[in-house]
């Protein structure tokens, strides 16, 4: 469970857009950082809890050959060239680089959004995790064509094998 430690004031300019249904906040032991997703801008801001200050940020492309989408919602910086966004729309995955170029494109629903699989989530309180070679996520039976959720699930995707498991939430 989340417990408060104090205030935090960063800077933003008139691009960054603070609505955000993701946060990740990370503790290395020497530098306390908050990233989110500035999706008007399209890019990824990574900021110091200690200083306050912008980071880093990670720009990445909605469409074309380095498309990650064009709904992206949650993401996980595993390391700086090894960044995962998923697309709430389609339920893929991209794997990007710090330059937002595409590395690779992971699909979650194979057989589409109607077909009975189950839908990939990602926000602050249900993360994203990778752990090599399996990214993990929370996810949902969405039945066509009520949409209501009726199963929590989590998803484990293989990406050498690229292949999609995912087991029930009891």
């Amino acid at each position: 469970s989340l417990k408060f430690k104090g205030e935090v004031f960063i800077e933003v300019d008139s691009f960054s857009y603070f609505y955000t249904p993701h946060l990740i906040y990370e503790d290395d032991g020497s530098t306390e950082t908050v990233s989110f997703l500035n999706v008007p801008a399209q890019r990824i801001e990574l900021y110091d809890l200690t200083s306050s200050k912008l980071l880093k940020t990670i720009n990445y492309d909605l469409q074309g050959t380095n498309g990650v989408g064009i709904n992206p919602g949650g993401f996980l910086i595993h390391t700086i060239d090894s960044i995962f966004i998923l697309d709430k729309r389609t339920g893929q995955v991209s794997l990007i680089n710090q330059g937002g170029g595409l590395i690779d494109k992971y699909d979650l629903i194979p057989n589409g959004i109607n077909k009975g699989h189950a839908f990939p989530i990602a926000k602050t309180e249900s993360p994203i995790f990778f752990d090599y070679p399996n990214l993990i996520l929370t996810g949902a039976l969405l039945p066509w064509p009520n949409y209501k959720v009726e199963e929590r699930v989590i998803l484990t995707y293989n990406i050498e094998r690229k292949k999609l498991k995912y087991r029930m939430e009891r």
